[in-house]
């Protein structure tokens, strides 16, 4: 600057052709700004208080954005070269100086009101910007003119273009304003309202997404995100609700249709084409438009980087000309090459450049993982609407399980969302590489082509560990599938494995197949290490190579320009290399996932009656297909559905029937009832009416197409809801009507003892619900429906006989018969034939004979005498149980802990009465959440998981390899400024060696570290998942009741697959990371210690920053980590009740239910990322400042001598990188904090309570016990949890060994939970159960509940073999196996399977019926060989002659035995020794059944007595 200054410049003379000076001609510039900030700052502060609509804006408005961004960029060019050419006049013209920068702060000035008004939809202020570009316009044409003929300006100057360009976008945006206004006007006279469809949705409801709708400067900025949820996060837990609502254009409504089109599009290609249907071809014509805009967005981000390396170029020569005094003069003129060279020039352009880059790359980020997050939700969908229409789901060889279902719908479709966000690096990243080594070569010639050839020699093996990565990933991926299936059937089944004991075998398999896994994790692991290895190691190599054979193969010695322009260029290696191998790994994942779903989609599907029906009529011509359709369909004899000579199966690529040679018509408005044996095909010939086989001949017709049916399966379907929306399913509610039902199905005395009433909350599969009661809400749904056609599957099982009668006379005889509803009722029951309209006698999967009763009395005499039978069993059948309605069959026992609860909760005024009722019956409990950051001990839990040395090894290697990095570049620093300042001061083997020296140090360091964190990660996952695993499977069953099985599955699976591969990654990064910015900061505060002045500021706001963040981001993960629980709850649920789901038509509901929760979950995910956009670039703007500050500062300190051109050149390497590790590091810890929430959430289940354990030394009593089989309660009061109610009070009875028992008692009286009080599944808080001498209390659980048989009212099977669900320890040979299976009635059904003991078992044994369950339970007590056996309403599912064989089975084989009876036959029971009668969890009774009856004031004589007269 000159030594004096003024305000004109010097010799500014009067151009006497124009009367303009140079003075006069910037001073007009003060003219524009100075007007609009008088105009505009009042205007600013009325804005300020209008209220919002971000979803309109301007015509033009991006336009005017894109005007003023480059207006912008002129004016502090044109700032710029006033200061280069004036600081060196003397005087110095400080009026020149301050014009453009006035007119800068105009500019800016401008944004900010041009936002405000924009989003206010003020329009008058466009006339105000009209002003403001018209005096702007009229100022620059007066400076063009003066231009024009003063000769002070030479033609190779640059600053006359600067002010033609700016003068030309001015005009520009006046032009751009006036036609905008112009527009509104127009728009408000002719009322034409063009805004977009949602745009008043946007501002009048709860859509806080708002990236659709915002200006172009929010959405670059994402200023609209810390507005809307960053703020309120940062002062409090965000809640889902904060979130708002999903935008129309990302709901999964629309992400479906756009899933199916493509799909379909697909699907028709490839069929015309004779080409296999690809996914990746789907995804491509799909969605190529927003790919192509992202992807053009990514190529100029990554475009403007390559500055960074030219520009530490021109600094470090600008820096050594400083040093020579070989500066240009700039006081005359200032020509484009001189400007550009400048130093502090080039470090404002690539802090520019950086700022930009940052914008286009968060931007294509943002759009990549929007638009992967929307084919996430579509896939998610689609894989629900597969599901709905899917076959094959429960044969025994279908490789479609609910397991793999639900991995499909977490881990796979992750895997595929991910993919997106690397889709288009996929092919610019390749092209980046070359690019740089491109530039490389350029630079260093002969010496880079070599390094770079050694390096491309590594490829190779890269592909080679690619592809053995992609075998480990289809392996794990398989491994997973098992486990989840094995983890689910585990959950569904973990009554009955806790009454049997095989809490062991069964977690052991699972811990087999996780063993299984984790042995593969751990190879891909170490390959994932290598790969990383090559990858860090390769920008380190790359420079030891070049740099040693630099001097062999050039003349020129290695200057500091061109080292640290090659270390810069090296450095830019480092991103692609990086993510190099993460595509690899996101590509093999998304490749295996993308096969595994495209397989999912292509499989076998119900072919419906409908389908089928439509099939028949596109093969009738000339007929009118709508008409035809719509119209009522006459079948024969007036019927409502007929079979024609169908053959059928449940099995789609089996040729055998099941089914066969069926021809038979239900007539519309009667009863229709089929009967026969156990395995005759009852529930299969329902099942072929329904379109739930497949067909192999004939066809079924309905009397109208797409007709609802109301469907009761013989395996209860109850939805975790309250137990009156369980029966409404959706109907309006008809008090009247409800009424009635609730009488019908006897269900009264059961809301009248629930806590909640009918608002009880029922747990998934109604597991506080008894069999009987899961039964009667079937079947009262049924009832309740107005649907025309009704189904029931053997609705009486469960039911003893007077209740059985009161549903059949008041609800299918007095509600569906008196609407002429057409009933078809499947039943082992024969007491009720004789009221059917028409009969079916199935037997080996044919009918044998059909008809009146009559007509099928006449034809089987057999039969005949079985209905006889029936009917005089009916007279001593008593009021037993409805299948163990016990204990409020767990309804009120179960729900106990509410109603403890509850009882002391006053009523809360002003609520009302329903309101209050949910309240006391509600059961899930809340999915647990904390707020704030993760805890440490979550941090420490996984370092302990891995053992702490292996971690501080692993962690001491990675500090050791950035202070190894950061003295090799130094040693550079320092031998290319000597061979600068004298070649031959030293010799190049010394400089060479110590570069190698500290290359290796760092190369090997990163070696060690990488494959010693392989192993942390990896014993940490397993052992995280072990702990979890043991806890589970010894929870008690109130954990089980209280807790949605979805959501213990998203523990299993997605919590636990960012346990294995996600969080791994991020913690190396971040380590990684967070030595490389430490270490930038110590070289620039090295340096010059001047840079602190901006670096420590930096620092602080860094912190500021990523903690504002990190507050809200963390809730978000965690929001979004809840949210996926219950997407798979419902998805788990929905699997378990298809068939009653198609049947009742009712898929658009459960659909609109799916999209519902699909779109929370994604909308937290698309939040989460779209704050890190936030944070990226607030972060790249940063590190923008850090490059800009390291650059002046190092100058500065050149400048004055005080440092050599090759620390300035190391200072601003390191800076343009510090720029990209900011960012790394805060996104990385932002990342490995949110993936620390599943370790928050593994551990929560981790420390579970546990099941109690014995204290004492009595734990392990002799092998023989018990020997006798002698039961002695002791003044037994038991409830099921602590803080519940007593479900029983003061037992006090001895059980004699082999003693026969019969318990019966009123619904809800205790009676199941005395038997499971031998279990010890309910909490025995006085007194004990002595068995054989021993308190149970002092017995380990396991050696208690394996020392006792049972038979449960509901069977299970489990996925495996025959053998392995009667033997799953193995213990008993092939012979002993079928002695059981020959008692158990099951010897011929298991010998006609193909590979007989070693036959596959489908998932929940869905290819057996219920009452071949019910016979492997059976076969199961009759091997464990114990004293005591407990049935609880064993023979509910099997018809009477199956009943009376099972009987006589159980009274050959456990004749000497203990046996405790439950049962709803009552000829069960009367020939026990003696009968135990329960009221209110007491024993009230306790005699003899001849005793009791004999006296007439007995409760089991008025019980039997009000039996008899129903």
């Amino acid at each position: 600057m000159g030594s004096n200054a003024s305000f004109c410049p010097p010799n500014d003379s009067l151009d006497t052709s124009i009367a303009i000076t140079e003075c006069f001609a910037y001073l007009l510039e003060f003219i524009p700004p100075t007007f609009l900030f008088l105009v505009g700052i009042p205007c600013l502060v009325f804005l300020c208080r209008k209220a919002t609509h971000e979803a309109r804006h301007f015509p033009l408005q991006t336009t005017r954005w894109l005007l003023l961004f480059f207006l912008v960029l002129f004016t502090l060019a044109e700032w710029g070269q006033v200061l280069l050419v004036n600081l060196n006049r003397s005087p110095t013209p400080i009026g020149v100086c301050i014009a453009p920068l006035l007119s800068l702060a105009g500019l800016v000035f401008l944004h900010c009101l041009l936002h405000l008004a924009d989003v206010k939809q003020e329009a008058v202020y466009l006339v105000l910007f009209a002003l403001y570009w018209a005096l702007n316009c009229a100022t620059r044409v007066v400076f063009v003119v003066y231009i024009s003929v003063s000769s002070n300006w030479t033609r190779d100057d640059i600053r006359p273009y600067t002010i033609y360009v700016i003068t030309v976008l001015c005009a520009i945006a006046f032009f751009v304003d006036v036609v905008s206004y112009a527009t509104i006007c127009r728009r408000r006279h002719d009322d034409d309202d063009d805004w977009p469809s949602d745009a008043n949705d946007v501002n009048t409801t709860d859509v806080v997404f708002r990236d659709p709708y915002v200006n172009l400067y929010s959405k670059f900025t994402y200023y609209w995100v810390g507005k809307r949820l960053l703020r309120k996060g940062f002062k409090r837990p965000l809640q889902m609700s904060d979130l708002g609502k999903m935008p129309k254009t990302d709901s999964a409504k629309v992400a479906y249709e756009t899933f199916r089109e493509g799909w379909e599009k697909e699907l028709a290609y490839a069929t015309k084409k004779g080409k296999q249907t690809s996914m990746f071809r789907m995804i491509f014509r799909t969605f190529k438009k927003q790919m192509l805009y992202a992807s053009l967005c990514l190529i100029v981000g990554l475009a403007l980087q390559f500055y960074g390396p030219w520009a530490v170029n021109s600094i470090v020569i600008y820096a050594e000309a400083v040093k020579s005094g070989t500066v240009p003069d700039y006081s005359d003129s200032l020509t484009a090459e001189e400007f550009f060279s400048n130093g502090f020039v080039v470090a404002v352009m690539v802090t520019l450049t950086t700022i930009l880059s940052s914008v286009l790359s968060q931007w294509h980020h943002l759009s990549m993982f929007r638009l992967g997050i929307f084919f996430r939700t579509g896939l998610q969908s689609m894989i629900y609407e597969k599901s709905l229409r899917l076959s094959g789901l429960s044969s025994a060889d279908s490789t479609v399980s609910t397991g793999s279902i639900m991995n499909f719908m977490s881990s796979d479709a992750r895997q595929i969302m991910m993919f997106f966000f690397f889709m288009n690096m996929t092919w610019l990243v390749p092209i980046q590489l070359l690019v740089i080594c491109g530039l490389l070569i350029g630079e260093m010639r002969l010496a880079a082509f070599i390094a770079l050839l050694s390096i491309a020699l590594t490829f190779p093996i890269s592909a080679k560990l690619s592809a053995v990565k992609v075998r480990f990933q289809k392996k794990m991926l398989g491994f997973a599938d098992e486990r989840m299936k094995k983890v689910n059937e585990l959950l569904q089944g973990i009554k009955l494995i806790k009454l049997y004991a095989w809490e062991g075998p069964l977690g052991h398999a699972i811990d087999q197949l996780r063993k299984s896994e984790v042995a593969v994790l751990l190879k891909d692991s170490l390959f994932r290490s290598v790969i990383t290895f090559l990858t860090f190691s390769t920008p380190i190599l790359l420079p030891l190579v070049a740099f040693s054979l630099y001097p062999v193969f050039s003349d020129s010695p290695l200057t500091a320009e061109k080292a640290f322009t090659s270390l810069a260029l090296f450095n830019l290696l480092r991103a692609p290399l990086f993510i190099l191998p993460m595509l690899v790994s996101v590509g093999v994942a998304a490749t295996a996932s993308l096969g595994r779903v495209k397989e999912f989609l292509v499989a076998r599907e119900i072919k419906s009656i409908d389908m089928q029906q439509e099939m028949r009529e596109k093969q009738i011509n000339n007929i009118d297909l709508a008409r035809l359709r719509s119209a009522p369909k006459e079948l024969r004899n007036g019927a409502e559905v007929e079979v024609c000579s169908g053959s059928f199966t449940w099995d789609p690529d089996s040729e055998t029937p099941l089914l066969h040679d069926i021809d038979i018509a239900f007539p519309k408005g009667k009863l229709s009832m089929i009967v026969g044996r156990v395995g005759s095909g009852k529930s299969s010939l329902l099942g072929a009416l329904l379109g739930e086989m497949h067909s192999l001949s004939g066809s079924v017709e309905w009397s109208e197409k797409d007709l609802p049916v109301a469907y009761c399966a013989q395996k209860p379907w109850i939805l975790n809801t309250s137990l009156k929306d369980n029966i409404l399913f959706g109907a309006p509610f008809n008090a009247e009507r409800y009424r009635a039902v609730i009488d019908a199905c006897s269900l009264q005395p059961d809301l009248d003892i629930l806590p909640g009433g009918d608002e009880t909350e029922i747990g998934e599969k109604g597991i506080n619900l008894s069999g009987g009661q899961k039964q009667r809400v079937s079947v009262a749904r049924a009832l309740y429906s107005d649907l025309r056609v009704v189904v029931l599957d053997d609705p009486f099982s469960a039911l003893d006989v007077h209740v059985g009668a009161q549903l059949f006379e008041k609800g299918i005889k007095g509600l569906l018969l008196n609407e002429n509803r057409t009933v078809i009722l499947a039943t082992h029951h024969l007491q009720h034939l004789k009221e059917a309209d028409m009969i079916a006698v199935l037997k080996g999967g044919a009918i044998l004979t059909s008809g009146s009763y009559g007509d099928v009395a006449r034809f089987d005499g057999n039969l005949a005498r079985q209905l006889s039978e029936s009917e005089s069993m009916d007279d001593v059948e008593s009021e037993d149980s409805s299948q163990a309605d016990d204990e409020t069959a767990r309804a009120a026992p179960s729900l106990s802990k509410q109603m403890s609860r509850n009882s002391q909760v006053p009523s809360v005024e002003g609520k009302s009465e329903r309101e209050t009722k949910k309240e006391k019956g509600k059961l899930t409990t809340k999915e647990e959440r904390e707020t704030g950051a993760v805890s440490w001990r979550h941090y420490w839990a996984y370092v302990r998981a891995s053992g702490v040395f292996l971690f501080l090894v692993a962690m001491s290697f990675a500090f050791a390899g950035n202070g190894l990095l950061v003295a090799k570049d130094f040693w550079l620093s320092r031998w290319s400024t000597d061979n600068t300042s004298d070649p031959n001061a030293t010799t190049v083997q010394y400089y060479v060696s110590g570069f190698a020296l500290l290359s290796t140090g760092a190369i090997l360091a990163t070696l060690v570290f990488s494959v010693t964190f392989a192993f942390v990660s990896v014993t940490s996952a397993k052992n995280l998942h072990h702990a979890m695993l043991v806890r589970i499977v010894q929870a008690p069953m109130r954990f089980f009741d209280t807790t949605p099985v979805g959501r213990i599955l998203n523990r299993f699976s997605s919590d636990t697959k960012i346990l294995d591969q996600q969080l791994p990654w991020t913690i190396e990064t971040m380590t990684q990371t967070f030595g490389r910015v430490v270490a930038s900061f110590i070289v620039q505060s090295v340096v010059t210690v001047y840079f602190l002045i901006i670096g420590l500021p930096v620092l602080v706001i860094f912190y500021l920053i990523q903690r504002y963040f990190r507050t809200s981001s963390r809730e978000i993960q965690r929001l979004e980590s809840i949210s996926r629980s219950p997407v798979f709850a419902h998805f788990s649920e929905v699997l378990g009740g298809l068939s009653t789901i198609r049947a009742y038509r009712w898929q658009n509901q459960f659909r609109t239910k799916l999209y519902s929760g699909i779109n929370n979950n994604a909308l937290s995910f698309l939040f989460l990322q779209t704050a890190n956009r936030w944070l990226g670039t607030r972060l790249d703007f940063l590190g923008a400042i850090v490059v800009l500050s390291a650059s002046i500062s190092s100058l500065l300190v050149a400048v004055n001598g005080q440092i050599s051109p090759g620390l300035v050149g190391l200072s601003v390497t390191y800076s343009l990188s510090t720029s990209i590790m900011l960012n790394w590091l805060v996104r990385v810890s932002t990342e490995t904090e949110n993936h620390m929430n599943c370790v928050e959430r593994l551990q929560h289940y981790s420390r579970l309570d546990i099941e109690p354990q014995p204290s004492s030394a009595v734990a392990n009593p002799p092998q023989a016990w018990p020997k006798s089989g002698r039961i002695e309660f002791k003044n037994v009061s038991a409830r099921y949890s602590q803080d519940s109610g007593a479900v029983l009070h003061s037992i006090n009875t001895v059980i004699r060994d082999g003693e026969k028992i019969g318990i019966c008692g009123r619904t809800g009286s205790g009676k199941s939970s005395l038997t499971l009080s031998l279990f010890r599944l309910v909490d025995i808080f006085e007194g004990s159960i002595v068995l054989d001498g021993v308190d149970i209390a002092q017995v380990a659980l396991p050696r208690l509940r394996s020392s006792i048989a049972i038979i449960p009212q509901d069977p299970v099977l489990f996925t495996g073999t025959v053998r392995y669900n009667l033997d799953p320890f193995g213990y008993w040979t092939d012979k002993r196996l079928w002695e059981v299976l020959d008692i158990a009635q099951l010897k011929s059904l298991v010998s006609d399977l193909k590979n007989g003991l070693e036959s596959s078992i489908a998932e929940g044994g869905e290819n057996f019926s219920v009452g071949e369950r019910q016979l492997f339970c059976l076969a199961r007590a009759l091997l464990r060989q114990s004293r005591i056996l407990v049935l609880d309403e064993a023979t509910a599912s099997v018809d009477a002659e199956t009943d009376a064989i099972v009987q006589k089975v159980i009274r050959s084989a456990f004749s000497d035995k203990t046996v405790l009876t439950v049962a709803h036959r009552v000829a069960t029971i009367m020939d026990s020794d003696r009968l135990l009668v329960l009221d209110e969890g007491k024993v009230i009774e306790n005699d003899s059944p001849e005793n009791l009856l004999e006296n007439s004031e007995s409760l089991f004589a008025s019980l039997v007595n009000n039996s008899q007269n129903n």
